[in-house]
């Protein structure tokens, strides 16, 4: 589990050990690896906002996250010729 300090009143943002698992497990660490989607689940009370489970999106492969986009930090070429949208 990982307690992280938010407020000097308190309050943390705590994440369950399967989470912390599960972002290991997931992480995207080489440029050649693909972003992971997925969705965070969390209680919230006044002084914790508590992160107990995350999902993925998965291929037909029951192991691999499914490529999604090209909007991970590794993924973007800047082309500096040509202008930027934001999102």
């Amino acid at each position: 589990m990982i307690t992280v300090p938010l407020t000097a009143e308190g309050a943390s943002l705590v994440l369950s050990d399967a989470v912390v698992e599960h972002f290991a497990l997931y992480q995207q660490v080489r440029q050649d690896q693909a972003d992971a989607g997925g969705q965070l689940f969390a209680r919230i009370t006044r002084y914790e906002i508590f992160v107990e489970e995350a999902s993925i999106h998965f291929s037909k492969s029951p192991l691999s996250p499914v490529v999604l986009d090209n909007l991970g930090g590794l993924h973007k070429l800047v082309d500096p010729e040509k202008p930027t949208k934001r999102l």
